[in-house]
């Protein structure tokens, strides 16, 4: 039996009485709301193939071109493989922490969204995974539930740009986050949107029914009993882009919002449970990634959100940023959601053997330092290697130091020659007689002014000066 549901909050509408909580897992079947839907999916997109897994997931090794530098591609493993993305990649491979919740999540956004729920879920979308107590390595398993629900959902029309935005909007609602909504500054500099957003205000026409799910969204987190995971400064940036942090808590209260409410658009009358369900019958389960292959994707996936940021930040490869380390984080944590995977109000057990997985989420990164190698020095004394190599950095750095002395007082040696050139030439149009060069400039006449520091044809192959 379908629970009660409320009408959409407006000043017209009253509440009608509901049952709280969702149905049980045998009670959930596709409606014929969210049957259509599914339909409309599977003749509206196309099956993700295997082939195809550079474009949509991302390239394992990207080589140089428009824009991209070995340099880049060097950096961006240098930090994928400090991170602890790598480490729960390893896991993975060992089949340590393979759950059914993340292969399904990556099926469905891959088929629907055509990207990975790693780079939807990420600065691209202003939004970045908060686990519980900040452990933010990978999705749990009830938050890679919930989102693949929501994907299906007929509410967000199979839309990757609708989903993201009712995401933001209930995290904003959850930490009362005063900051400008993303891309609300990009309008006054763009006339065309500027007269669009005028032109809206005065039509005083009635609001979409994606406002009205936002404004119920902000009622439902309003009267929301449950406490959410606390937010520091911190979390609101990924490597100098804002985001915001989506918690399990956050997708519930969509899910809630969704579930107990009576929409006007009648195609959006189902709940998210009976969404996936009726999903998971039209469309064929069959579809990569393999549970052999999600290492890979996993891989992939992150690699691809580093490359995304390092292009979006105009990240120098040649020059140092740290990483900054998770707060307490270890693999064995790998579903530290515990206390969000526990049941709360509203909250829907797992589908009839619904399969899914545990996922990852990326590190925030921190502004540069004044230390170029404060992740480096974090690291465990138990990792001589990385101590070695940050050793032979510094010792690196020293030997290009010193170089750069004698560069520069080579530079100022040419000047000074430069300028008894000077003076021998005054002297010689002082004294137009004296065919004779001053017997002090004799010993300059054949030399060249010192190395131009700026100019990489003084140096060698190896880094030293040619002489």
């Amino acid at each position: 039996m379908v629970p009660s549901k409320r009408p959409v909050p407006s000043a017209s509408n009253t509440a009608r009485p509901k049952r709280r909580g969702c149905p049980a897992n045998n009670d959930v079947q596709g409606s014929i709301t969210s049957d259509e839907f599914a339909e409309r999916l599977s003749e509206n997109t196309r099956p993700y193939q295997h082939d195809t897994v550079d474009e949509f997931v991302g390239q394992l090794v990207r080589g140089p071109g428009e824009g991209w530098s070995e340099a880049h591609e060097n950096a961006m493993n240098m930090i994928w493989l400090q991170s602890n993305h790598s480490t729960v990649m390893a896991k993975m491979r060992e089949g340590k922490t393979m759950q059914g919740q993340l292969l399904t999540l990556f099926k469905v956004c891959l088929r629907v969204f055509k990207m990975s729920p790693i780079r939807f879920l990420s600065f691209s979308h202003g939004l970045e995974y908060l686990g519980e107590r900040g452990s933010s390595a990978t999705f749990s398993k009830a938050f890679s539930e919930v989102l693949t629900r929501l994907i299906v959902h007929p509410a967000f029309n199979g839309k990757k740009e609708t989903l993201p935005t009712v995401i933001q909007y209930a995290v904003i609602c959850q930490i009362d986050d005063r900051r400008p909504w993303p891309n609300t500054s990009s309008t006054p500099s763009c006339p065309a949107l500027a007269k669009m957003v005028e032109m809206m205000k005065a039509s005083e026409t009635v609001p979409s029914n994606l406002s009205d799910l936002m404004h119920a969204v902000g009622e439902t987190v309003k009267n929301s009993r449950v406490k959410a995971i606390p937010v520091t400064e911190d979390i609101l940036e990924y490597g100098g882009e804002k985001v915001l942090p989506v918690s399990l808590y956050d997708l519930r209260n969509i899910a809630k919002t969704l579930d107990e409410t009576i929409w006007d658009d009648e195609a959006w009358n189902c709940t998210v449970a009976e969404a996936i369900d009726s999903y998971l019958v039209v469309l064929p389960r069959q579809e990569a990634p393999t549970g052999e292959q999600l290492p890979e994707y996993y891989e992939r996936s992150h690699k691809q959100k580093l490359r995304d940021w390092m292009v979006k930040s105009g990240f120098d490869p040649h020059q140092q940023v740290s990483d900054k380390p998770d707060e307490d984080m270890n693999l064995h944590g790998t579903d530290r959601d515990v206390a969000q995977d526990q049941p709360q109000p509203c909250d829907f057990p797992s589908g009839n053997g619904t399969p899914g997985l545990d996922v990852p989420a990326v590190r925030l990164f921190s502004q540069a330092t004044s230390n170029p190698y404060a992740s480096l020095e974090g690291q465990e004394a138990s990792s001589p290697v990385r101590r070695g190599s940050l050793d032979r950095i510094r010792d690196l750095e020293r030997e290009v130091a010193s170089l750069r002395q004698e560069v520069a007082s080579f530079r100022d040696m040419g000047r000074e020659i430069a300028i008894l050139k000077a003076e021998v030439a005054s002297l010689k149009s002082a004294n137009p007689q004296n065919e004779e060069s001053p017997a002090f400039s004799q010993p300059f006449s054949n030399l060249t002014t010192g190395l131009n520091p700026e100019s990489h044809m003084d140096w060698d192959a190896h880094g030293k000066i040619p002489f």
